[in-house]
């Protein structure tokens, strides 16, 4: 079956879409502790039109329902909060579903690589923001697209 795409974007936007905004969320959190959610609903709903729009419909719905069944599993546990799985949700709909595998392996990496030395260090932050991790995995999706477009592997 053809994929039929109403417009021509090139790959490497959504990718802009979510560091441009990442860095804006990363930002905002840190100030106030709050990602809001003009923000991450703002980008979900782009997301959306994306979806439609580029004939990737599948991958996206992956993507989304990856990231919402992941993160409603560390939500219920207290691991992490509404915002962040707003905003990965958002960014998993945006990247599609291989870039969000990716991005939440490595995000999850550098997030329990924090909590683990915080802890060793006696300094457990209640409060650590998740919002850096995901923007370093966006990068690494993007590397992986990257590498994958020029035929690198």
């Amino acid at each position: 079956m053809n994929r039929v795409a109403l417009i021509s974007i090139p790959w490497w936007v959504p990718f802009a879409v979510a560091i441009v905004l990442g860095a804006v969320a990363i930002v905002i959190e840190l100030k106030t502790d709050n990602i809001p959610n003009a923000l991450t609903l703002g980008l979900l709903f782009a997301a959306g039109c994306l979806a439609f729009v580029d004939g990737h419909l599948a991958s996206h719905a992956g993507g989304l329902a990856l990231s919402a069944i992941v993160c409603s599993v560390l939500y219920r546990q207290d691991a992490l909060g509404g915002g962040t799985v707003k905003w990965t949700v958002a960014l998993g709909t945006l990247l599609g579903l291989r870039p969000c595998v990716l991005m939440m392996v490595v995000a999850g990496l550098l997030f329990g690589g924090w909590i683990g030395i915080a802890r060793m260090r006696k300094h457990l932050l209640w409060v650590v923001p998740s919002t850096p991790c995901l923007l370093v995995g966006s990068l690494a999706a993007l590397a992986d697209v990257l590498a994958t477009q020029r035929g690198w592997w």
